[in-house]
């Protein structure tokens, strides 16, 4: 998150305190972290997961995305549906993201479900990015009114 001042500083510590957080500062806006070889503009969010095969988290798509969470999830409210998995961090594991292939949302749920009982594991996500969509189109061809024959 990119922090306005002070006071929204203070704001977003009290807002989450009983949850682990990091805070890494960075003299430019396009922060590159170390331990996942990427450049990315924006948020990244490293959750700690719990020891546990019941997450309550359905992934989808290539790369995964947050499909939904059961109300029961421990990853509840940290979480956010259309939120795209960047890494899956293991210890002891090497790490999956796009670069290691094949990183599938049934591959990452999959490692998820046999790795359930090590502690330290982290899912790497960040915010959907958006598309405007604009009404109309001054394209050659619009999809729902053009037939190729």
């Amino acid at each position: 998150v990119n922090i306005r001042d002070a006071s929204h500083l203070v704001d977003l510590m009290n807002a989450n305190i009983p949850r682990r957080r990091e805070l890494i500062l960075s003299p430019s806006q396009q922060y590159e972290d170390q331990s996942l070889n990427s450049t990315h503009k924006g948020a990244l969010y490293k959750h700690v997961l719990p020891a546990t095969s019941d997450l309550g988290l359905k992934l989808t798509g290539f790369p995964p995305v947050v499909a939904s969470l059961d109300d029961s999830s421990p990853l509840k409210h940290r979480l956010l549906p259309e939120q795209t998995v960047e890494a899956l961090l293991i210890p002891g594991e090497q790490r999956m993201d796009l670069q290691s292939g094949g990183f599938t949302a049934a591959r990452v749920t999959k490692m998820l479900k046999d790795t359930s009982d090590i502690k330290g594991r982290q899912l790497v996500v960040k915010d959907a990015v958006l598309v405007p969509k604009e009404k109309g189109s001054n394209a050659a061809f619009v999809r729902e009114d053009c037939a190729i024959m």
